[in-house]
């Protein structure tokens, strides 16, 4: 930000506006208008304890300030400002004022909204980064940490702020408002913007750590984009912890048979601890691990914790916990609008009693009613012994899904949980004893259900009996937690629990638009486990690639064509989970991905020359170059305002003919 100010005052003029993560901007007057802070909301790049703007969103300064920033700085019991000046709620405007107004030379912000002051710095600055907890009362403005204060300087020199010119010309849409993360992305993840309009960063290496890494670019700041050149099996050390936004990890880049990660056998350990919000995470395979994803926000209040997130066409097997975690610590830290889309979720390790597929909304259930628009959809759930999953609290849904071989409780409702579960299919597998697919477990609050379309191989062989006779011979209540019914059991009250309607209200992400299942459920098997989406992005797991012509091309690979194959054959390899001493034996080992040659000019652009040189010639006028933050092919097509270049390619909807 100083940067921008600076260069803007140099140049005589009134104001800087910053956008795009880092570009600089500066004039006289003030076009368009203004619109709330928290539209602006994409850290620096070179500084990710400042906010430079966001997707055709400007956060301006003028170029005589009325304070400075000074660091980030270590905080203790014994404290680095003396005076408290505020509790909560503060912001880097009113902190600031504050402090000036008790005569102090510097004010703080830390964990998100307290505001302390003095005339002298105790303790030491840190990098940045370290800085990174939205305030609660502006989210476009960083409010330190936890230990950690974002420190200014009260005595730069006051001056009035120029009134802005007004203009009647309408402010473009922004990106967060209906441009989809991806076209066809649904749920409440659906309009997470990533890494876009950000740097491309080549994955060149397969090591664990260091330049080139996976870990690298996801553990880097600013809007960004992985993609690979490379292509085989990351082993990693420790799990991989993404603590900046704006991230895509375009696992569909990789060539050859694609990308695996394979993380160290613990019980109780994430692969992917991913704590900030718009993220992406597409067509990668995750084996082992204690959990390979673990939704867990490091920072923020309610609707301001976590959100916006896509994890799309990912194949997990050899779990040791729940192979997916979308948790609320207690007390603090919200998750919402997740799209959980296309997932294979298969065969967990029997390391501990959780042999588990996944668990939606856990942790806190005083935070139930700020949880909105977490959604599983069209994906696959195999051979685990329970949670298909398990629903702690907050509005969700489960639409669409393949749930096979639960050793006893399918899908498991809780505390609040307000969920529709629509259009799914249950089969019993050589494990599964006669528990009915849906349980309502109530604990303490009220739970809500709405249940339609869905079949079971025992107790609903057939799609269309109609809601109340569905949930009759579907749900059962139980009275504790993975309780089981064995084919008993009593069916929860109709006027308590069940909803006669889908939910009305969204407030993160797009719509689901759910097939509708025809007798047993046999069109949606073909589509999940045989032909995939009408993009050709392949059933479900990372299942496909893209070409150098931005084709879709196969590529599921050994293990999780196994374990579709079992879905006909209504089995799984063994009577019982497999050990963490069975893996790597027989056929519990982990496939060696084929190798293959990166394509031209993906390194630099993200968008081999293949690609680019077929585009090129057709946008108009004609490009000499197309960068990957560019707009051409997409206007060319029609598309949205806000979709890029790369985008385009990554979608696979438009190769190269």
């Amino acid at each position: 930000m100083e940067s921008c100010v600076e260069a803007a005052k140099a140049a005589g003029l009134t104001y800087a506006g910053l956008q795009y993560g880092g570009e600089c901007w500066g004039g006289n007057t003030l076009g368009y208008t203004a619109v709330s802070s928290s539209e602006c909301s994409m850290p620096c790049s070179a500084n990710s304890a400042e906010i430079c703007g966001g997707v055709w969103r400007n956060s301006i300064y003028p170029t005589t300030p009325t304070h400075s920033y000074s660091g980030c700085y270590t905080d203790a019991s014994t404290r680095a400002l003396s005076s408290r000046l505020m509790a909560s709620g503060a912001t880097v405007e009113s902190c600031v004022g504050a402090a000036k107004a008790a005569g102090l030379s510097y004010a703080g912000l830390q964990y998100g909204g307290e505001c302390w002051g003095g005339s002298t710095l105790g303790y030491t600055a840190v990098s940045s980064s370290e800085c990174s907890m939205p305030c609660s009362a502006n989210a476009a403005e960083i409010c330190g940490g936890v230990w950690r204060n974002s420190i200014y300087s009260t005595n730069a020199t006051p001056a009035p702020t120029p009134t802005p010119t007004p203009t009647p010309t309408p402010t473009p849409t922004p990106p967060r408002g209906g441009v989809l993360a991806f076209p066809g992305a649904e749920g409440g993840g659906a309009l997470s913007l990533g890494g876009r309009g950000g740097r491309v960063i080549p994955v060149t290496t397969l090591a664990d750590s260091g330049s080139g890494s996976l870990r690298a670019c996801m553990e880097a700041s600013g809007p960004r984009t992985c993609v690979f050149t490379v292509s085989g099996t990351i082993n990693l050390s420790s799990y991989i912890s993404v603590g900046n936004p704006y991230l895509t990890v375009a696992g569909q880049t990789a060539p050859g048979g694609g990308i695996q990660v394979v993380s160290p056998r613990a019980s109780d350990s994430a692969t992917f601890w991913i704590g900030t919000h718009d993220t992406i995470v597409r067509y990668i395979r995750v084996r082992g691990g204690g959990t390979p994803f673990s939704y867990q926000p490091l920072s923020g209040t309610g609707l301001n914790g976590a959100y916006s997130h896509v994890l799309d066409h990912v194949s997990m097997q050899y779990c040791g916990n729940d192979c997916i975690s979308v948790s609320q610590p207690a007390g603090r830290y919200i998750n919402n609008g997740v799209t959980l889309s296309w997932l294979l979720d298969a065969e967990s390790v029997n390391t501990s009693s959780n042999r588990t597929a996944m668990i939606l909304s856990s942790g806190d259930p005083s935070l139930g009613a700020q949880v909105v628009d977490i959604d599983l959809h069209h994906s696959y759930l195999a051979t685990h012994s329970h949670r298909f999953p398990k629903l702690g609290y907050g509005r969700m849904r489960v639409v669409n899904n393949i749930m096979f071989n639960s050793d006893y409780v399918w899908t498991q409702l809780e505390f609040a949980a307000q969920v529709d579960i629509i259009g799914n299919v249950y089969k019993e597998g050589s494990r599964s004893n006669a528990e009915h697919p849906i349980h309502m477990y109530p604990s303490g609050a009220t739970l809500s259900a709405y249940v339609a379309n869905n079949v079971s191989t025992r107790y609903l062989t057939s799609a269309g009996a109609g809601d109340v006779a569905e949930w009759n011979a579907l749900v059962r209540q139980t009275n504790a937690e993975n309780g089981q019914d064995r084919g008993g059991g009593t069916i929860p009250s109709t006027s308590t629990y069940r909803r006669s309607s889908p939910h009305a209200t969204r407030t993160r992400g797009a719509n689901i638009t759910p097939l509708v299942l025809t007798g047993s459920g046999s069109n949606l098997e073909a589509l999940l486990l045989r032909n995939g989406p009408a993009d050709g992005s392949g059933p479900v797991g990372a299942s496909r690639r893209l070409d150098c012509e931005g084709n879709w091309v196969g590529s599921q690979d050994a293990l999780d064509a196994r374990i579709v194959n079992y879905y006909s054959a209504g089995g799984s390899p063994s009577s019982s989970h497999p050990n963490a001493s069975d893996l790597g034996t027989g056929v519990y080992t982990v496939p060696s991905l084929a190798a293959g040659s990166a394509c031209a000019g993906l390194q630099t652009r993200g968008m081999p020359d293949a690609w680019v040189n077929y585009w090129k010639t057709r946008v108009s006028p004609a490009a000499s170059d197309l960068t990957p933050t560019g707009k051409e092919v997409p206007a060319l097509l029609g598309w949205a305002a806000g979709y890029t270049n790369l985008d385009v390619y990554l979608s696979g909807l438009a190769p190269a003919l």
